[in-house]
């Protein structure tokens, strides 16, 4: 809908999440290309090191930050 087509996924457990495989394959199936990654986004030195890895060609547009997100909501 808004045209995304790189998403940069992180949480603690990055890939081993629940459901994160199926998430990113229903992603890809839109049209999206996704990397997830862990990261503890509260530890400077993990942010820093995610932040740095972010390449040139699709640089950091947006944050969303969905933690605590419950199924109801």
């Amino acid at each position: 809908t808004h045209g995304a087509t790189h998403l940069l996924l992180a949480s603690r457990t990055g890939p081993d999440a629940p459901q994160a495989q199926e998430l990113s394959h229903r992603l890809e199936e839109l049209g999206a290309h996704i990397t997830i990654t862990a990261c503890d986004t509260a530890d400077p030195d993990q942010l820093t090191e995610l932040l740095a890895g972010i390449p040139a060609q699709h640089p950091l547009t947006a944050v969303i930050h969905a933690a605590g997100i419950i199924d109801d909501a």
